[in-house]
């Protein structure tokens, strides 16, 4: 695997910033609120969720507008929210980019498991010494 910064195929490095923002629970929760429901104001957002003050939520959202996951605009007294599509399909192109990696990956390995296995089969079924007698 490529270390941080070194070109190759590493994440560009906003990518990174949108991984770690989604990492929390919360603010993912509040993207896939945003996803299904059109853009909300931090009022309607703060609606539904006990235990999270208007001041908690506003930070998580300031987090997730610093990723460049969601977008705001002031409504007069109220702040709009709604995630940004491009930034999202973004990040899926980066997941898919570590999928086809992997799925490299294991292809090769099943490839190098048969042929060590084909191998085996030709050489005839391995010989069991004693553990006393040393090669």
């Amino acid at each position: 695997m490529p270390e941080p910064g070194s070109g190759g195929s590493s994440p560009p490095p906003d990518a990174v910033a949108m991984f770690a923002a989604l990492g929390e629970p919360f603010r993912w929760a509040i993207v896939a609120r945003l996803c299904d429901e059109g853009p909300l104001s931090t009022v309607m957002l703060g609606d539904g969720w006990s235990g999270l003050s208007r001041q908690g939520l506003t930070k998580h959202l300031q987090v997730l507008e610093g990723a460049g996951l969601v977008d705001s605009m002031r409504l007069g007294r109220h702040r709009q929210w709604q995630v940004r599509a491009d930034r999202l399909a973004m990040a899926r192109a980066c997941l898919d980019q570590v999928s086809r990696q992997w799925d490299l990956r294991l292809q090769r390995l099943q490839s190098y498991v048969e042929g060590a296995q084909d191998e085996t089969l030709q050489d005839g079924p391995p010989t069991r010494r004693p553990l006393w007698i040393q090669p």
